[in-house]
């Protein structure tokens, strides 16, 4: 695991947060940017709920890549292929020949660090709510 690379996904996630924060709380009309940025709700709730939409959006796939459940599509793939196309047929005559082809070794040390890096995005999101609570 690359420490540096997960800092850097933890940041992107939170400018992301930051842009989604800007772009549902902010006001409707306004005169300049710098009254644009002051007119902003930062409220503890509010940066909650920007933190954790943007965390389970990039998280969720994650996991997907950790579990390679995209795998479950390569059938649906070749089946189409071969529906569409009959010469497809030959060059992959049976799904496992299709599957050994398309089989390869996925990266799950990044998917792995973007997991990680939303499930601590979704901590810092749920102590902003119960602080927003009390």
């Amino acid at each position: 695991m690359n420490i540096v690379r997960l800092f850097i996904i933890i940041l992107v996630e939170v400018l992301l947060a930051g842009l989604l924060h800007l772009l549902r709380f902010s006001p409707s009309s306004s005169a300049g940017l710098i009254d644009y940025f002051s007119q902003v709700n930062v409220d503890p709730q509010n940066l909650s709920d920007s933190l954790f939409v943007v965390s389970i959006v990039i998280g969720m796939p994650s996991l997907a890549g950790i579990t390679e459940a995209f795998k479950l599509f390569q059938g649906f793939s070749y089946a189409m292929r071969v529906l569409i196309s009959p010469s497809y047929k030959m060059t992959y005559p049976s799904f496992n020949d299709y599957k050994d082809a398309k089989s390869g070794k996925t990266n799950s040390t990044f998917f792995l660090e973007v997991l990680i890096a939303s499930a601590f995005l979704v901590f810092i999101a749920y102590l902003l709510a119960r602080a927003s609570m009390v």
